[in-house]
C-alpha cells in the first residue's frame, strides 16, 4: 500500500474514528453535567418584553460550578523551564485519602511515581481500551484490522461488552554537524531506529520532572510533568514529526490544503493564538450584524498529552503518510520507557514503567518532540466529522455567495465550538438543540481517541435577538 495515499476518503471517517467507539462511546460516563449545562439562558431571553422599533442582543456566559480541591501552601520556590533541579515538597493522599505534605526523598518519589501511573492510565474505560478494539488493535494500532480502517473498510460490529539520564545533550549534535564523516555516521546510528522500528535499549530511560503550574500549589496531581528523553531518542521523535507536519502543510492533488482541519490553528507553523481570538470576535461580529442566533461553546480538554490512545494516534499519523516503523519506533519508545524522578535530592533509584507491562501506560507524554504534532494529526478527524456531520456555522460569503462552514476555533486542546443556524430563521432554542447534539458527538469523538472534557473549565456562550414592536 502506498503510505502517502493511506485512508482514502478521510479513511471511512477514520472508520468514523472507529465506528464501534461511537456504539461504545454510549457506554461510557460522559460529562453529564457540562452536557446538561450547555443548553442556558432561553428563560432570560424570553422574560424581554416591551414595545417599541428595537433589537436587543443578549450574550449569555455561563461556566458550571466546580469543588476544586484546596492546595497546600509549600516552601514557595518558584522552579521555570530553566532550573529542572527538581521539588522539595509535594502535597499528596496517604493511603486513607487525606492530603498530607511529602518532604523525605522516599515519600517525594513514592508519591510522584503513585500520581504518574494514575495519569498515564486514564484511558482506561474508554472505547479504544475496551473490546472489540482492544483485541483488534491492541495498543499500537498495527495489523490487519488497522489496514481495513486506513482503506475505508472497517465496519463496526456491536460490541459484546531533552538530557537524558546519558547526560547526551543537543549540543553534542551540533559539534558532530561540523564534521562530515561523523555527521553521516550518526544520521545512520538515527535511521536504524526509525526504519526498524525498534528504539535503542539505552534510550528506554526518562526523567520525570515536575514543575509548578500554580505558585506555591504542591499537590502532587496539579504539578506539570515534564518527560526529559534521551537527547538523540527525542530528536527522532522531533524528525517525525517534522516530516509528518511537512507532509500535513502540502496540498492535495486537487489542490486543497486540508490534511488537516483548517479550524486546528496549535501545533503549526504560521498560526497564531491571537488570530484565533480575532476570529471569534469576527464570529459575533457577523452574528449581530445578520441578526442570527448563534452559540459559542469554548471547551478544554482533560490532560490531553496524557490521554492519547496510541492504536488511535497510530492510524491517524499513518493516514498522513507516516512509516510503520516510524509509527512503531514512536509508541515503543514510549511503552518500554522506564522512568524515574528528579527532586532536590537528585535522580531517584526507584523507577517505574519499563518492558514489562500488562496494559502499557499512554499519552505522548510532555517534553516529547513530536507530541504537538501528534496531537495535531488526531485532534483534525474530530473536527472534520463534525464538519461532516452538519455542524457548526453556515455563514454566506458576500461576492461568491459560498457557504462558510467553520466547526470552530481550535488552538492544541482549547476548542471554542460554534453553531448557528442555516439561514437565520431558526430560534434560538433550535440552534440550542443542535449545538446540544454537537456535544454529544463532540465528547463521543473526544473520548474514541481516549481523552475527556474538563467540565471546570469549560463554558458556553449564547448570543440572541429580540425584536419589539409597537
Amino acid at each position: 500500500m502506498n503510505q502517502g495515499d493511506a485512508g482514502g476518503g478521510l479513511a471511512g471517517k477514520l472508520g468514523l474514528l472507529l465506528a464501534a467507539t461511537l456504539d461504545g462511546a454510549a457506554k461510557i460516563p460522559v460529562a453529564s453535567e457540562f452536557v446538561q449545562h450547555a443548553v442556558v439562558g432561553l428563560d432570560v431571553v424570553e422574560q424581554f418584553e416591551g414595545s417599541g422599533e428595537f433589537c436587543g442582543f443578549v450574550l449569555h456566559r455561563y461556566r458550571p460550578g466546580s469543588q476544586r480541591l484546596q492546595l497546600g501552601l509549600g516552601l514557595g520556590l518558584g522552579l521555570g523551564l530553566g532550573t529542572l533541579a527538581g521539588i522539595t515538597l509535594v502535597i499528596a493522599p496517604n493511603s486513607q485519602g487525606d492530603w498530607v505534605e511529602c518532604t523525605s526523598k522516599d515519600e517525594i518519589e513514592d508519591a510522584c511515581i503513585s500520581e504518574a501511573q494514575r495519569r498515564f492510565h486514564q484511558t482506561k474505560g474508554t472505547p479504544p481500551m475496551a473490546a472489540p478494539l482492544n483485541i483488534q488493535l491492541r495498543y499500537m494500532g498495527i495489523g490487519d484490522e488497522a489496514e481495513r480502517i486506513l482503506n475505508g473498510q472497517y465496519e463496526s460490529k456491536p460490541s459484546t461488552l531533552g538530557l537524558g539520564p546519558s547526560l547526551v545533550h543537543f549540543g553534542h549534535r551540533k559539534a558532530i554537524t561540523q564534521d562530515p564523516a561523523l555527521a553521516a555516521m550518526e544520521a545512520v546510528f538515527l535511521l536504524i531506529p526509525m526504519r526498524t522500528g525498534q528504539p535503542y535499549k539505552q534510550w528506554q530511560k526518562g526523567t520525570d520532572c515536575k514543575l509548578m503550574k500554580k505558585a506555591n500549589s504542591w499537590q502532587v496531581n496539579k504539578l506539570r510533568k515534564i518527560e526529559v528523553m534521551q537527547g538523540d531518542a527525542n530528536f527522532c521523535n522531533k524528525q517525525i514529526a517534522y516530516k509528518t507536519a511537512r507532509r500535513c502543510e502540502t496540498p492535495l492533488p486537487d489542490g486543497k490544503y486540508n490534511r488537516l482541519a483548517r479550524e486546528q490553528a496549535g501545533s503549526r507553523k504560521r498560526h497564531r493564538a491571537i488570530e484565533q481570538a480575532l476570529n471569534k470576535r469576527l464570529t459575533f461580529d457577523l452574528l449581530r450584524q445578520l441578526k442570527w442566533p448563534g452559540i459559542m461553546v469554548p471547551n478544554d480538554l482533560k490532560s490531553f498529552y496524557d490521554r492519547i490512545f496510541h492504536s488511535i494516534a497510530s492510524l491517524c499519523m499513518r493516514r498522513q503518510g507516516v512509516f510503520e516503523s516510524e509509527v512503531v519506533f514512536t509508541f515503543t519508545l514510549i511503552q518500554n520507557l522506564e522512568h524515574e524522578i528528579r527532586t532536590a535530592y537528585g535522580d531517584s533509584d526507584k523507577t517505574y514503567g519499563g518492558e514489562i507491562w500488562v496494559i502499557p501506560m499512554q499519552g505522548v507524554y510532555q517534553g516529547n518532540g513530536g507530541g504537538p504534532t501528534i496531537w495535531a494529526v488526531v485532534s483534525s478527524p474530530l473536527l472534520q466529522i463534525m464538519k461532516e456531520e452538519g455542524f457548526g456555522t453556515f455563514f454566506k460569503a458576500s461576492i461568491t455567495n459560498d457557504i462558510i462552514r467553520i466547526v470552530g476555533y481550535a488552538f492544541v486542546d482549547d476548542t471554542d465550538l460554534i453553531q448557528t443556524g442555516k439561514d437565520g430563521s431558526e430560534s434560538s432554542l433550535e440552534v440550542l438543540q443542535q449545538m446540544q447534539e454537537g456535544i454529544n458527538l463532540w465528547e463521543g469523538l473526544v473520548s474514541a481517541t481516549g481523552g475527556a472534557i474538563e467540565v471546570a473549565k469549560s463554558t458556553s456562550r449564547l448570543i440572541d435577538v429580540i425584536w419589539y414592536h409597537e
